[in-house]
Order: C-alpha cells, then structure tokens, then sequence
C-alpha cells in the first residue's frame, strides 16, 4: 500500500497526518457517495499518482469512484478531515455498523469490554490474546444484531449494563452471548471474523 499521509515534521502529530504532495483525500457519505465537509465522519477517498489504476481481470470489481468529474479510489476506511487537512482514522468500515442513524465501531465496543472483563475479572488480566468478539446478524427487516462470543459466561443483561456504564448509548444492545472455547484467529494473529460470522450463521 502507497503513503498516503504524513505528519508533517515541526508539526504535533494530529491523526495520521495530512496528504503528502500531490495526494489529495477526501470524505463521502458511505451511502449517498455525497462529498462530506465540515469534519463529517465517512468513508476516505484517494487521488494521487501513488493509486493503483484498477485490479486486474475483466470481471475484477472496481474500486472507485467519480467525484466532480475526477476519479478517486474508495479506501474502504472511515475517517474524518479536521479544519486543518489532518485525516482522523476511525477504522475499516466493515468493522462498523449502523444502528438507527449512529454508526457504531465494532472495534470500540470489543476494546471496551475487553478492559471491563478483565476489571471484573472474567479474563485474567495478563491475558493478551483477544477473549470475546462482536458478530453481526441483520434480521430480514435490514435490523443488526449484536452478538458477543466470549470466553467466558455473561448474561446479555451483565454485558448491556457494563455498556452502559462504558458510555455506550441505550441504542447500542448485544441480543445475545455466545460462550466458546476460543475466539477464532487467522494466521497472523488477529481476530477471524469471516469464521465468527460463519459461526453467528450456524446459529440461527
């Protein structure tokens, strides 16, 4: 993957810094492909001479889009642009999900609770290795699901009152627990989501 941004020496560090010359980055709404402004969070659009031209193959999906007549590459991330053209990393936007009109991380909820259970001592705190994971179930209605498989036992009423007090709003519910023997990894060592939605599949 090409540099996309750098902090600019001299500068305190802010995000993961502002486009490098010649590199131009913007924001659109995910849905809507409208161009967002006014440090709005949405997906992170690419234009440079560092952007591939397009994947190989003629049934290859194309990865980008036009915007006021010009072609940019969606990067799949969200992210935000201060006031001052520094890019703000929020996370992959498969790692979030909508929930009425909030867009909720999957990552922050899974960190959170992480801290919270080893506070409580479900999981030991010298534990490294990831211990619980949030899988997502949409209802024939487009409704997600927020599942948390775990390690270790916790009703859903434990787990949606420990969001709570996380700050999480009332709109942010795990519907169900699922307790495993351990969270699925891939071989470089994080979390195998592809398998847990398999396993959340199988569930139902």
């Amino acid at each position: 993957s090409p540099i996309v941004t750098l902090c600019p020496p001299g500068e305190p560090p802010k995000g993961v810094g502002k486009p490098l010359p010649g590199v131009q980055v913007c924001v659109i709404h995910p849905e809507t492909e409208e161009r967002l402004s006014g440090q709005k969070q949405g997906e992170i659009c690419i234009k440079g001479p560092n952007v591939f031209r397009g994947y190989m193959g003629k049934n290859a999906p194309n990865p980008f889009i036009e915007i006021d007549g010009e072609k940019w590459y969606r990067s799949g991330d969200l992210g935000t642009l201060d006031s001052q053209g520094a890019l703000l990393y929020s996370g992959r936007m498969k790692r979030f999900v909508k929930i009425g009109a909030e867009m909720v991380s999957l990552t922050a909820l899974e960190e959170e609770l992480s801290k919270h259970a080893k506070k409580k001592g479900w999981i030991p705190q010298d534990e490294e290795t990831p211990q619980l994971a949030v899988g997502v179930f949409e209802k024939e209605s487009g409704k997600p699901l927020l599942v948390l498989f775990a390690t270790f036992a916790a009703s859903p009423q434990e787990v949606n009152s420990a969001l709570r007090d996380l700050g999480f709003g009332r709109i942010v519910k795990i519907q169900g627990v699922k307790q495993v023997a351990e969270i699925p990894m891939t071989g470089t060592g994080k979390i195998h989501f592809r398998r847990i939605n398999e396993m959340l599949q199988s569930e139902q």
